[in-house]
């Protein structure tokens, strides 16, 4: 198994970067890694997803914590077992009127030693992921106190 982190300041409070980060059905118009999404809801949140990658790769998997306004994780695999597993996980840390995003990719399976570009690509995945939500985030308006 293979872990890459990356950790983002944004100048803003937890809660912007929560509805943001939370809001899955909305990744794939600020997120450019992020294709699809599909949320399908019952006993448990499950997610189907179309990522751009050096390829494209299609992952399913569960929502498996969701902490507001602190923690998003899930788990998700490749449609062919043992070929890729993903654990993903998205963490708002508050700092003085910001908030420190830590995003980390734990990856295993076959799929990274067959196509070694997948890993090698993954701290340029997380860094767009991490761009495109502090722009979208930092671009909202900020809400004034009545």
């Amino acid at each position: 198994m293979r872990t890459f982190t990356l950790t983002t300041p944004i100048a803003t409070d937890p809660e912007r970067v929560w509805s943001t980060a939370a809001a899955f059905e909305h990744y794939p118009t600020w997120n450019p890694v992020v294709h699809r999404l599909k949320v399908e809801t019952g006993w448990s949140t499950r997610l189907k997803m179309v990522l751009r990658m050096p390829r494209t790769v299609r992952l399913s998997g569960s929502l498996i914590e969701h902490d507001r306004p602190r923690l998003i994780k899930w788990d998700a695999g490749h449609p062919v077992w043992g070929l890729l597993r993903v654990r993903y996980e998205l963490l708002i840390s508050p700092r003085m009127g910001a908030s420190d995003v830590t995003q980390t990719v734990r990856v295993s399976g076959l799929l990274p030693r067959l196509a070694p570009r997948i890993l090698s690509s993954l701290p340029d995945v997380l860094a767009r992921t991490a761009h495109a939500l502090k722009q979208d985030v930092e671009r909202q308006p900020r809400l004034r106190a009545a």
